[in-house]
């Protein structure tokens, strides 16, 4: 693991604070003295889907080397690495550990809210727990249990945690209408891309909270795909879609016209086949209320010269970016503003829930927005500063609400970013 990254995460101490007890990994007798490493027999429990997994705690020390702070966990399962650290002061954060480089990446900081552990039966004790985690409106709910050897009581020989599954507020029941196409024949270098990958995130199960970045593997595995995948792209779920050559690119947009596309492309591809797009879909880039094309077509490539001749017939549909950090950060913001858009016109027909929808998901893209403009990085710990747009956003969601029919505002206003409304509204 990274000295940096970890070095981070033990200077971490301003998080949140537990309203209830500090999320401990085991009963407060069985937990490794200084030194000690703990590693056992896992098994997670999601619904009916079962994880048997490898379970690691430590402690962590003050700069005396004496005093327990905390404990750090690893969460080893065959969908990839998961570590905690749990301070005895309530901080608590989670990342997950990118297995090429074995750094921590989308690290998340949460409150968690546990009942603290019970003696259950004689070498049984449970422990129920929610997490929150502060960038998102998520609380998931586990039960935590935890068996201690008969012959040593201070040693777990097994622990369990086990979640109902319910659907968590930040999860879409709505299949997303909106895609983003990506053309490019060098998705699969993993040296290309390197800032605008670490947007996108694949789940196993869409009900669950984590989203883990996809890697490599994952491009080449899409690129094959014939159909457009679900992904999280900056925590809004979206279809992608990937190619590396021009007739795929052409027959996926030729099957996909009801949708609202994103089209990220190398200059290289793109000089051939934007234009064909632009010709054959342009409805696809244009509003068809007041006919005004839409800028969402962003060309990436290492020297704007090269492109300019071809690019200057579309400039009203094309942005140029050699820097693919900046085109993230202009796509973060385009899409947040189309999702503005569509909820005040989903509002004037009478949507409500269909806008709060919308609404929500641009407060996540446009808090990713922030955080780029601040120079956060995904890994920094940095608060936020709310900028105006985001202080508008917020306005806007309460007004909305408060236009919930009166039957479902009481759930609605509980969930003050919940995308679990669904909406009868065709298009993205």
């Amino acid at each position: 693991m990274s000295t940096t990254v970890f070095t981070l995460l033990l200077l971490l101490l301003v998080g949140s604070r537990a309203n209830g007890k500090p999320l401990l990994f085991l009963p407060e007798h069985m937990l490794p003295p200084p030194g000690i490493t703990f590693t056992w027999a896992y098994d997670l429990v999601m619904g009916a889907m079962r994880l048997p997994s490898k379970y690691t705690v430590q402690a962590i020390l003050a700069s005396d080397l004496t005093t327990i702070i905390g404990y750090r966990n690893l969460f080893e399962s065959e969908y990839g690495i998961t570590y905690k650290v749990a301070f005895t002061n309530g901080t608590y954060y989670q990342a997950n550990i990118d297995l090429n480089t074995r750094e921590c990446v989308n690290i998340r900081f949460l409150t968690a809210n546990c009942a603290g552990w019970s003696n259950v039966e004689m070498e049984r004790y449970d422990n129920k727990c929610q997490t929150h985690p502060v960038s998102f409106e998520i609380i998931t709910h586990e039960t935590l249990t935890a068996y201690s050897s008969t012959t040593d009581p201070k040693r777990p020989i097994i622990v369990m945690a086990q979640s109902p599954l319910d659907t968590p507020a930040d999860h879409d029941r709505e299949k997303p209408n909106h895609m983003i196409f990506w053309l490019d024949a060098s998705i699969g270098n993993p040296k290309e891309y390197t800032h605008l990958k670490k947007a996108f995130g694949s789940n196993t199960d869409p009900r669950c909270e984590t989203w883990t970045m996809l890697n490599d593997e994952d491009y080449h595995n899409i690129l094959v795909e014939d159909d457009a995948v679900t992904v999280s792209f900056e925590g809004v779920q979206f279809l992608l879609q990937a190619f590396d050559n021009e007739k795929d690119c052409l027959k996926a947009f030729e099957a996909n016209q009801d949708k609202h596309i994103f089209f990220i492309t190398s200059g290289k591809l793109g000089e051939h086949t934007v234009p064909k797009v632009i010709e054959q879909y342009r409805n696809i880039f244009t509003d068809l209320i007041n006919n005004k094309p839409y800028s969402s077509i962003y060309v990436y490539c290492h020297n704007i010269e090269f492109q300019l001749e071809w690019t200057m017939d579309y400039l009203d549909y094309i942005q140029v970016f050699n820097f693919d950090a900046d085109l993230l950060q202009r796509m973060t913001r385009d899409i947040a503003e189309y999702f503005i858009e569509r909820c005040k016109r989903l509002r004037q027909a009478n949507d409500i829930e269909g806008a709060l929808q919308r609404l929500y998901w641009a407060k996540r893209l446009w808090r990713q927005y922030d955080k780029m403009d601040q120079n956060i990085s995904t890994d920094e710990p940095r608060p936020v500063k709310e900028s105006q747009k985001m202080k508008e956003i917020n306005k806007l969601i309460e007004e909305i609400e408060s236009e919930l029919p009166k039957s479902g505002s009481d759930e609605d206003a509980a969930n003050s970013d919940d995308d679990c409304v669904q909406s009868s509204e065709p298009t993205g």
